[in-house]
């Protein structure tokens, strides 16, 4: 038996570092007038010589806590480390030659390199045709000597673009990886420029279907005969696609890719939802994988045979997002935030969440909207201002905009069906083949009627949101969902999963559960922080990470990385380089470190640590001002925006 989730819980999406990119548009216009400002003057200190930095990197890499360490090259040039002893079977040899000529047609995509694949919609049943799947190339840019291959890797999701991530790829990973691997990204099937395009009749006609039905639970024959409808819009619009864009398929795409490059072996590094695309990827095509790496893992498997332990499951998910929301509301602790409320925060939360359906309004009345745009701020406890602001805007002015904002980070605008929340349908289906219909709509009446109550009860925050919506995923028989049946252990592969105690959208006990239960032969990272997914973001992890994917050698079974707050000027670099990505400023890696480092020092000088801070939680006065400065060095420096 599957779990009966939330439905707001499973509509979630992992995004790395979303929360941050509402405040681009803010420092990009300010960035703008900067430039128009400082054209015919100004200057800066010469940062030209300033090392090449990224996230993650320190002069001196932090040594792995490890009391013992298990190596998986076959020859290796690193000092000797200890093997513990154990009764496991060796993983497969490796080699760490450089690819050969691939047969892809790569062609120049500005600094990177595209193409597209064509792969089957079913590789079980060719008849049903094909589907073009959108790939990058970031090439690696140290010696060829040192190349280790093909790194795919995919930012989450269900529904996250990896083109787009692997665009920023010079921002988003540590040097030794971009020198030492190609690093590949793609659009899984029914994502971004993938096939199919990605949707369930024309704007809003799905859930305007949907939004008919009065509970939760369709149970009347014209119910069930509405959300029948709501569905088969999907097959109308995809074809046979449709119910063949899970995970599942996702891995044979992956294996598609690997064949078409022309090597025996590729590692991964996937966060988020990407850790799921992993653990099927390794279940299925173990031989096949190098290295992998699953970050803000989320356990595709979970035990939950009975009403109680699926009850037990649900508040397991829901408990994270309770405490997290908590800690956000409660950071509010004087009279100098807009909803201190005498001390009383919370409550002030709870009047609050009553307008979220101002904020659903937005999206065609989607009853989810509203909890989206409050969850977006709790990927980065930097963000957690906005979210102060935005409740303040919501009760005191009845103005939705900035939630609205908030939530189209996570869905659209144009009733678009939620992808999220489609995908991890499917692939609940996939797992749970034996699941039909009826006991699934069983499941879901049984945990209103008996579990409800108590479960609101543990999760008062939460349960402050009315955000029910149809479960139409019992519903997905209709697009006949072929999976064929695979056990998801990871196949013997050795897979390190970093697991963060305060992610929002995949609680550490998830990560937990894949690692020591789910894997047959999983690592587990212990790390703290207030945000989704880690990796570069703590030098403990890091050190790790990057031993298994360039080394190949692996920590103890559990490794425990203590919390490291961040440091403001760090802060405003990592940022920058966010900003100039999204503003598509062309420059040489070394010249974008250099602004960012410049910019780095200059705001903790000239604007304050204090004003640094705020306008890295979303101060939209202070972000103008780092956006001024930002543009008055891109002068000095002599680069343009596009």
């Amino acid at each position: 038996m599957r779990p009966s989730l939330p439905i707001v819980r499973a509509r979630l999406a992992g995004r790395p570092g979303a929360a941050l990119r509402h405040l681009l548009t803010t420092v990009a216009v300010a960035v703008a007038f900067a430039l128009v400002a400082t054209a015919c003057g100004g200057s800066s200190d010469n940062a030209a010589d300033t090392e090449r930095r990224r996230a993650g990197t320190t002069d001196s890499p932090a040594t792995p806590p490890t009391t013992a360490a298990e190596d998986l090259s076959a020859n290796t040039t690193e000092p000797e480390v200890t093997a513990p002893a154990t009764t496991e079977e060796p993983p497969p040899e490796t080699t760490e030659a450089a690819p050969p000529e691939s047969d892809l047609a790569w062609e120049p995509c500005g600094s990177l390199e595209c193409a597209t694949l064509s792969v089957p919609v079913d590789p079980a049943d060719p008849d049903l045709g094909s589907l073009d799947i959108a790939m990058n190339v970031h090439r690696a840019l140290g010696d060829e000597a040192d190349h280790l291959g093909y790194l795919f890797t995919n930012p989450g999701g269900p529904g996250e673009s990896g083109v787009g991530f692997v665009e920023s790829a010079e921002f988003l990973f540590p040097i030794d990886l971009l020198e030492r691997f190609d690093i590949v990204g793609f659009d899984p099937r029914g994502v971004g420029a993938s096939e199919p395009t990605f949707g369930c009749g024309g704007p809003y006609e799905q859930l305007d279907l949907i939004l008919q039905v009065e509970d939760a639970t369709p149970d009347t024959p014209e119910e069930i005969e509405i959300v029948e409808s709501a569905i088969e819009l999907c097959q109308e619009s995809m074809g046979d696609a449709a119910g063949r864009l899970g995970t599942y398929y996702v891995a044979h795409d992956i294996e598609a890719m690997r064949e078409a490059l022309g090597v025996d072996q590729i590692s991964y590094l996937g966060y988020s939802y990407g850790s799921a695309i992993g653990v099927w990827y390794a279940s299925l095509f173990p031989d096949a994988v190098r290295a992998m790496v699953v970050d803000g893992a989320d356990n595709p498997v979970d035990d939950a045979e009975t009403p109680q332990e699926q009850y037990d499951e649900a508040l397991e998910e829901t408990l994270p997002i309770e405490d997290l929301l908590g800690r956000a509301i409660d950071a509010c602790a004087d009279d100098t935030c807009p909803i201190f409320n005498n001390g009383d925060p919370r409550a002030y939360w709870i009047e609050a969440a009553t307008k979220l359906g101002l904020v659903n309004a937005e999206f065609g009345g989607d009853p989810t909207a509203g909890f989206l745009g409050v969850f977006t701020t709790l990927y980065s406890e930097s963000t957690w201002p906005v979210l102060w602001d935005a409740l303040f805007e919501l009760n005191e002015n009845n103005n939705p905009a900035p939630l609205v904002d908030l939530a189209a980070v996570q869905i659209s605008t144009d009733g678009i069906v939620n992808v999220t929340a489609y995908i991890n349908c499917l692939d609940g289906w996939s797992i749970y083949p034996d699941d039909d219909r009826e006991s699934r709509l069983a499941d879901d009446e049984l945990f209103a009627d008996e579990f409800e109550a108590e479960f609101e009860a543990q999760v008062p925050l939460v349960a402050a949101v009315d955000g029910d919506l149809v479960n139409d995923c019992a519903f997905f028989d209709i697009l006949n969902p072929q999976t064929p049946e695979t056990t998801l252990d990871g196949a013997g592969v050795p897979i390190l999963v970093v697991g963060n105690k305060s992610d929002p959208a995949t609680p550490f006990g998830e990560s937990e559960e894949l690692a020591e239960e789910t894997l047959n032969n999983g690592y587990l990272i212990e790390a703290d922080h207030f945000q989704h997914t880690i990796y570069p973001d703590n030098s403990c992890v890091v050190a790790i990470v990057d031993a298994l994917l360039l080394d190949l050698v692996l920590p103890d079974r559990r490794v425990l990385c203590e919390r490291e707050d961040a440091d403001p000027g760090d802060q405003v670099v990592e940022f920058c380089e966010l900003v100039l990505a999204d503003l598509g400023v062309e420059a040489e890696p070394e010249e974008i470190t250099a602004v960012c480092d410049t910019l780095g020092e200059r705001a903790l000088e000239e604007l304050g640590e204090e004003s640094v801070a705020a306008a890295i939680q979303g101060d939209a006065e202070a972000a103008t001002q780092l956006g001024q400065l930002l543009g008055q060095i891109l002068v000095s420096e002599g680069l343009e925006i596009p």
